[in-house]
């Protein structure tokens, strides 16, 4: 993929992850477009909130409106059918961002290989288990992420010692898997999975014209002026 085609790529998500998050306010559980992005696995009750981890359905979402819901670790009940297995696993969604042993996904790399960039997800071991992570920027030191199970989605930002190749932990938890998003974007291409942005779902969040030139230079295709 062209650094121009993939700079695109990077501004929508960057985009879809901050109307996901909604900027610095976040979005409660309760918040309809939360609620429609874990597609209302998160609820109804307290009790089943408290025990439902959103964090990696945020990472699936964006991924879907990239275009790559036929990726075969996809897991969202949206659209069931179109390629891989798109109907939702109960269990799986941490693992799924995983390489082997842990799970199937092979666009993963170990920690460390490289550095962070807009639309990479980060899978972390922590004290609950594991948590998903969605970046949205890097500057110097600093990783700028949208995540979900927070309980909600928070925009959050982390002072990372030493970051760069060979960094092994975020925030002192050790980083499992790092799925870039440049080698999910190429691998679906060239197996012919990658699909059409979603550029509609931002609908009212970005001005008219924003829209129509992601539609023109992301789905160039299908563009019409």
């Amino acid at each position: 993929m062209n650094p121009d085609k993939l700079f695109l790529y990077q501004q929508f998500a960057a985009t879809l992850l901050d109307y996901a998050v909604n900027g610095e306010k976040g979005r409660d559980e309760l918040d309809p477009i939360y609620q429609q992005i874990v597609e209302e696995r998160d609820g109804p009750t307290a009790k089943q909130r408290a025990r439902y981890s959103s964090c990696a359905d945020l990472a699936f979402w964006l991924y879907a409106r990239l275009g790559c819901i036929g990726m075969p670790t996809m897991n969202r009940d949206e659209e069931p059918g179109i390629g891989g297995e798109s109907d939702w696993i109960v269990s799986v969604n941490l693992n799924r961002w995983c390489g082997p042993p842990i799970g199937p996904n092979k666009y993963a790399k170990k920690a460390g290989e490289y550095e962070f960039d807009t639309g990479d997800v980060i899978v972390v071991n922590n004290r609950f288990g594991g948590h998903v992570i969605v970046v949205t920027a890097c500057e110097s030191d600093m990783v700028f992420t949208a995540e979900y199970g927070q309980p909600g989605g928070k925009a959050k930002e982390h002072n990372i010692d030493n970051y760069g190749v060979g960094m092994k932990n975020l925030n002192g938890n050790p980083i499992l898997a790092h799925t870039r998003m440049i080698d999910v974007l190429e691998g679906e291409e060239k197996s012919g999975r990658l699909g059409p942005a979603d550029v509609d779902v931002l609908n009212g969040w970005q001005s008219e014209d924003a829209l129509r030139e992601f539609r023109r230079q992301l789905n160039s295709e299908n563009y019409e002026d």
